[in-house]
């Protein structure tokens, strides 16, 4: 089945929305609204929001509505959670991370981005670990899950935070968690590999290390002159 063929048939699966007796919160700053009715259309948007008196009853075609009553319960845009590792939630340290079967950490990656958006997170930026493929999937109706920005590895020096090697070298995330660059060119390399990889952001950690054994919490690359930030990709 190809992308296209997948979001064509999520699009045609979905139907109208009307929420009504609600109490609503806006975002704006403005007071509650009690007795509310939001109305949204099958693409997804929000068509309308206020005092039922002021909202029309239903769409002017035979489109099919589903119809919620929410028993004066409140009802707010969704969150944004702006700092996630969506497919490291388990237990073990990340260094750990290579040891789990990679089958279940994709099941369980799902079951999670599923349990974001019900928590009321619809838009979540992933600042390392979750590959774009979760952006794709959640885009296309393949799973269900909050809308994905995804920094896919985080781009750091050796021995710094981002470093989850052993002393031998061995990277136990199987390589999925981190992009290591020690000089301006590394850098600049480690971008494009992200980018190649799908990053919507370019997550850079340039402070010292706990991931890995002996790690120097003060080391710090002379090549980055800021402490850790994030870059939209677009345009780099």
């Amino acid at each position: 089945m190809t992308d296209a063929t997948t979001r064509e048939t999520a699009r045609t699966a979905r139907t109208a929305l009307r929420v009504h007796h609600a109490r609503l919160i806006d975002g704006t700053g403005a007071s509650p609204v009690d007795d509310a009715v939001i109305t949204v259309d099958a693409e997804g948007t929000i068509t309308d929001a206020g005092p039922a008196a002021t909202v029309p009853s239903g769409p002017t075609d035979a489109s099919p509505v589903r119809d919620v009553g929410a028993g004066g319960r409140t009802v707010l845009p969704g969150f944004f959670d702006c700092h996630v590792h969506l497919a490291y939630a388990h237990p073990a340290h990340p260094g750990r991370h290579g040891e789990l079967d990679p089958v279940l950490v994709t099941y369980d990656t799902a079951t999670r981005l599923r349990q974001t958006l019900d928590a009321g997170i619809t838009t979540a930026r992933d600042l390392a670990g979750l590959a774009a493929g979760y952006r794709t999937a959640v885009e296309t109706g393949r799973i269900v899950g909050p809308r994905l920005h995804t920094a896919v590895r985080v781009i750091g020096h050796t021995g710094g935070h981002a470093d989850f090697r052993l002393l031998d070298g061995t990277d136990l995330t199987g390589g999925e968690m981190a992009q290591l660059a020690d000089t301006v060119d590394e850098a600049r390399l480690a971008v494009r590999k992200v980018l190649r990889a799908g990053a919507d952001v370019i997550k850079i950690c340039t402070t010292g290390g706990m991931a890995s054994p002996a790690a120097q919490l003060e080391a710090e690359r002379p090549w980055a002159s800021h402490r850790p930030q994030v870059f939209p990709a677009e345009g780099m």
